[in-house]
């Protein structure tokens, strides 16, 4: 039972070690949209370096990438607390 444990452990290790790279990947996408939405939203309101239509274009790209990191990013949290439940039960069981 003891060698059963240790592999589920480091198994669940290397998954968790997998979502946690994957999360802090996500969470930097998701910086990097905001502040390139920001900066367009400066170029478009601030500087006038950019005519409205581009801004529209640009801003709706950005707000859909940033939509679908964002999901990414909750999947990745979600997966993180499955396998922490998956190992509480294991130990339980």
């Amino acid at each position: 039972m003891r060698l059963f444990n240790a592999i589920v452990f480091d198994v669940w290790k290397d998954r968790q070690n997998d979502v946690e790279k994957l999360r802090r990947n996500v969470e930097n996408v998701v910086r990097q949209k905001r502040e390139r939405l920001d900066r367009i939203d400066e170029a478009f309101v601030h500087e006038c370096s950019i005519d409205r239509q581009t801004h529209e274009r640009q801003r709706d790209q950005l707000r859909e990438q940033l939509a679908l990191a964002e999901i990414e990013l909750n999947d990745a949290v979600l997966d993180q607390l499955d396998i922490e439940g998956v190992l509480a039960f294991a130990e339980h069981a």
